[in-house]
């Protein structure tokens, strides 16, 4: 919800949501309002200014939605979906299938010597009795936009698993110790092909699963703060400080707080974003109380460009998680905060 505000990117941390993407002032119309528009070449601080619009995502072409039906707050595609390699034939054997998850996650995630464990167990192929990846101690690398999955949606095997087991107790995402766990029971693994031919594993459908993802506040703070500042360099924006505050009211409704400080060419410009979200019995996330407010030199000037963009998610219900595929529906979701943030979901048919 926030981060729908601001549109801090965040890769591989699975933390983006849908972003503003209707425009609300194009690069030109943001020149004319820094009063540059007389100006052959705009000054650094006016692209400075369009960059971090860009990066809210209001400086965007507009575009119409695909389909009346709205997308969720979250997809839950990015912890289901698993590389194997650049190899171009899919698993046919156990082995071969534990040799083509360690070939995956060559090119996404760094470990320490006698890390990063694939156990298979009571496997009489396509079956297996128990699948587990430890990903314990791996560190994962930046993504990129080119690391985006596209899949052929053409399943061409199918693995059944009694117990499927993801964990990482921790999994280093930057300097961020992030411990996560993902289990599922009675699990459908689909293997089908990325957009370049090279084989995926996805887990399709369970009967019951669950996600317990923990990380202390500090490490999610600076984490958004890192990405956050990479993805302003671009635009010779300088992102001096982030606060963020998450206070739950119950396990299923939370106050969420948004400080950023930045510096244009310089100049400094602060933005307060602050948001309500409550979650139902049906697993729908409404935002209410979505504010922005600025301080500094630009702040009110930005905050003011924004607030058009921002309010249309106001008032805006939508479900919390889309699964890719299969059955799978999200069943309870709980977020707990002391010196850690703690989100559990279970999910399953």
């Amino acid at each position: 919800m926030h981060r729908n505000a601001i549109a801090a990117e965040s890769g591989s941390t699975n933390l983006r949501t849908a972003g503003v993407s209707y425009i609300m002032a194009s690069p030109t119309d943001l020149t004319r309002v820094a009063g540059s528009a007389s100006m052959k070449r705009p000054r650094l601080h006016v692209l400075a200014l369009c960059g971090l619009l860009s990066l809210a995502g209001i400086a965007r072409p507009a575009r119409r939605p695909a389909s009346a039906v709205k997308k969720a707050w979250f997809e839950a595609k990015s912890v289901c979906l698993f590389r194997l390699g650049d190899r171009r034939t899919m698993p046919d054997s156990a082995d071969d299938l534990s040799a083509a998850i360690v070939d995956g996650w060559k090119n996404a995630i760094i470990f320490p010597k006698d890390s990063g464990k694939v156990s298979i167990e009571n496997a009489t192929f396509p079956r297996i009795g128990s699948f587990c990846i430890d990903l314990t101690d791996g560190h994962l690398k930046p993504a990129s936009n080119k690391d985006k999955v596209a899949l052929s949606n053409k399943v061409e095997r199918e693995l059944h698993v009694g117990h499927f087991d993801v964990r990482g107790e921790p999994i280093l995402v930057q300097a961020a110790k992030v411990h996560m766990r993902l289990t599922a029971d009675d699990a459908l693994l689909a293997l089908e092909r990325d957009r370049h031919g090279n084989p995926m594993m996805m887990l399709a459908d369970a009967s019951s699963g669950s996600l317990q993802i923990d990380v202390t506040t500090a490490d999610a703070e600076k984490l958004m703060l890192d990405n956050a500042r990479q993805s302003a360099s671009k635009y010779a924006i300088i992102i001096d400080k982030l606060q963020f505050t998450v206070v739950p009211e119950t396990p299923r409704e939370l106050q969420a707080t948004l400080y950023v400080g930045t510096r244009i060419a310089l100049i400094p410009a602060g933005m307060l974003f602050r948001a309500h979200v409550s979650i139902d019995d049906k697993m729908n996330a409404k935002i209410t109380g979505l504010t922005c407010d600025g301080d500094e030199v630009l702040g009110p000037l930005i905050v003011g460009l924004l607030r058009p963009a921002i309010s249309r998610y106001n008032n805006e219900t939508r479900a919390l998680v889309s699964f890719p595929a299969g059955d799978m529906k999200l069943h309870d979701v709980g977020v707990a905060v002391d010196e850690s943030l703690h989100l559990h979901a279970s999910f399953g048919r």
